[in-house]
């Protein structure tokens, strides 16, 4: 330590001392965490001042790690929307724990008919399934949705039919369930189309199966009439069991 002469001198340098430690620390409190106290040779607060400075070079480490973290997680989420953005499906993400939507990319608000800022912060109970609250087949009932048809309610309550994928991931340190869907409804249509298609047909099939069997009769007993006047029976008859094989009733 420096000569001190007298007990005002000494008093004046600890003063000195006390508000250097005080511009370093009010530094600090404002995130300056390059400041390091200074020392002098044979200091007798050498020993504050090396605690001092490895606090604050501790701290600096921290920061520089929260600020690398926050830019990977920035990069992770501009990666993932970007993803999200392009797929061809709509896709929500929702929290496990509130089933309140947190994300939805831009098809799935399409598909819902109205904007982002709407969607998020609903539960996913008034836009992505119909269960009853508790009832979660993912988080409650253990269920895994895997290419399922499923319905989709639209923001004025229409049903629409979907193909659905929901599976349980940990986003950011939360749980969060990633459902994707794609819309089914021309498909159904076309199912419906076909099997109006099909109903005909069976409907033309019976009417032309029930025709034919009348007409065999008829020639059946046309044969019978013949016979009985004494002549040859005019038409080769197939049994019905037959006829009924050959038009696959």
């Amino acid at each position: 330590m420096r000569e001190i002469e007298n007990l005002e001198g000494y008093k004046k340098y600890v003063e000195s001392r006390l508000d250097h430690f005080a511009d370093v620390l009010t530094k600090v409190m404002f995130d300056d965490f390059t400041v390091r106290a200074g020392s002098e040779e044979n200091d007798a607060f050498s020993p504050f001042v090396m605690y001092l400075n490895t606090l604050i070079a501790s701290l600096q480490r921290k920061e520089e790690e929260i600020k690398r973290s926050s830019r990977e997680i920035k990069a992770s989420q501009e990666r993932l929307s970007t993803i999200l953005n392009k797929l061809q499906a709509g896709v929500v993400i929702i929290d496990a724990e509130t089933h309140k939507i947190v994300d939805v990319n831009p098809l799935a608000a399409k598909m819902i008919g109205t904007s982002k800022e709407k969607i998020i912060g609903e539960t996913c109970y008034r836009f992505i399934c119909s269960a009853e609250e508790g009832k979660c087949p993912v988080t409650d009932l253990g269920q895994t949705i895997d290419r399922s048809e499923h319905e989709l309610i639209d923001i004025n309550g229409k049903i629409i039919p979907v193909l659905m994928t929901a599976i349980p991931i940990t986003l950011n340190n939360r749980q969060r369930i990633i459902g994707s869907f794609v819309d089914i409804s021309k498909q159904k249509e076309e199912e419906k189309g076909l099997k109006e298609n099909l109903d005909e047909l069976e409907r033309y099939k019976n009417v032309t199966v029930d025709r034919e069997l009348r007409m065999v009769e008829l020639k059946r007993e046309i044969n019978e009439l013949l016979k009985k006047i004494g002549e040859k029976p005019r038409y080769a008859v197939s049994r019905r069991s037959e006829l009924e094989n050959e038009m696959d009733i």
